[in-house]
Parts: structure tokens; C-alpha cells; sequence
């Protein structure tokens, strides 16, 4: 198996904006670590899924992606999520769908699945083995 991991910090520049000197604060930060088999890439974050790490998350799934090749996301030490974070995610379907690859998530915590299913994210991409499908009347329903 092999392993890499990468990730992200929010610095803090008002110090130096207003002329001060300051250490820069880490702030919150987003660890991703991709753990490879031959038969699948496993995408581990671990902190607070942002706009500020959106951008890695993004480039370090999409070039994951190709013709049967399944990709995992584990969202299990996830902290926070917000919208580009979504964005990131349906965009990630999306080239998952355009490679014919295979994208799901796991280990999804229950706000995550209430934002997921608010969005209709969880109709692009399993989520713990579950994918909702609208039916054309328009109402979710969720099927393995």
C-alpha cells in the first residue's frame, strides 16, 4: 500500500497589515492522505473541509480518476464542511462520471448527510453504499 499525505493551513496576514509583528496562526487545516491499492485509492481527510482546502481536496481526487478505477473518500474525521466544499464534491462526481470512474463516500457523519441530502449531493454519489435516485415525478428515494 502506498501512502501520501498532503495539507493545508490558513495563515493569518492582518499583523502585517496593520504594521504589527505577529507569528503566523496555523488556523484550522485540512490533512488529506491517499492510501493506494491496486484496486482502489482511498482519500482520507482529516479536519475542516473549506474554501481554503476545497482546491486540494478537488486536485487531489480528480487526477485519482480514470476508466474503472474505484475512489474512496472517507469523510469519517471530517470537522466542518461548507458550500465550495460541496462544490469540490460535485465536481468530483461529475469527472468521476465524464472518466468512467467509480467516486463514493464513506464514513459520512450525520450533518454531513443532512447538507449532502439538502443539496442532492447523495443523488450523484453514494454515500455509506447509498445513492437517493428522483424518481421523474421529482421526489428522492433512496436505492443500494
Amino acid at each position: 500500500m502506498t501512502t501520501t499525505v498532503m495539507s493545508t493551513a490558513i495563515g493569518s496576514a492582518i499583523g502585517s497589515a496593520i504594521g504589527t509583528a505577529t507569528t503566523p496562526d496555523p488556523g484550522p487545516a485540512l490533512r488529506v492522505q491517499v492510501l493506494s491499492t491496486p484496486s482502489r485509492r482511498t482519500v482520507v481527510l482529516d479536519g475542516e473541509f473549506d474554501v481554503e482546502s476545497a482546491p486540494l481536496v478537488q486536485g487531489t481526487v480528480q487526477p485519482l480518476l480514470g476508466p474503472g478505477r474505484e475512489v474512496v473518500l472517507d469523510l469519517g474525521r471530517v470537522t466542518f464542511c461548507d458550500v465550495p466544499a460541496c462544490d469540490a464534491l460535485f465536481a468530483c462526481a461529475r469527472s468521476a462520471r465524464d472518466a468512467g470512474a467509480r467516486l463514493r463516500l464513506v464514513h459520512v457523519r450525520p450533518f454531513q448527510r443532512r447538507v449532502f441530502a439538502l443539496l442532492e449531493l447523495d443523488a450523484l454519489l453514494p454515500v455509506d453504499g447509498h445513492r437517493r435516485r428522483v424518481s421523474p415525478g421529482g421526489s428522492p428515494n433512496a436505492a443500494r
